[in-house]
């Protein structure tokens, strides 16, 4: 199975576009699925459905931190500059792929108010929307993990 697939599985099975992406990746980076899959939950819909930085974008800036990040805080500037880098480096492959990195600009739609919210799932723009940048993200998340 992919990681595309399993991804969708977790989507599918009702987790939010940044839990499936980072639950995909948990296991290859040494995290416990449930408490991936908690911290993952305010992600979701651009940061706690606020249409802001698309979940899947921020689910994989975890993935990459939890792979290169750093894990004191007295590590060297210079450390952490070296880990922002990948970072920058996912957003600019994701941005040349689809032009926007935040929810409300994918989708087409503001969804900060729970009006708002259900109006677009009633629309299907979660799945219409949003396959394609999800599937970026994994598929670079991939090239770069």
């Amino acid at each position: 199975m992919s990681k595309w697939d399993d991804t969708m599985k977790l989507l599918i099975a009702g987790a939010n576009c940044a839990q499936s992406v980072l639950c995909t990746f948990a296991d290859e980076l040494g995290l416990n699925k449930e408490d991936a899959m908690r911290a993952a939950t305010q992600f979701g819909g651009g940061m706690a459905a606020s249409g802001q930085t698309c979940g899947a974008v921020t689910a994989a800036l975890i993935a990459l931190g939890a792979r290169h990040g750093t894990s004191t805080p007295e590590e060297t500037k210079q450390s952490k500059f070296n880990a922002y880098r990948v970072g920058q480096e996912f957003l600019k492959r994701f941005s040349d792929r689809k032009n926007s990195l935040t929810c409300g600009e994918i989708l087409g739609s503001d969804i900060s108010t729970p009006e708002a919210y259900a109006e677009a799932q009633t629309r299907n723009l979660f799945v219409s929307k949003c396959m394609k940048p999800m599937k970026d993200a994994v598929e670079i998340l991939e090239q770069m993990l």
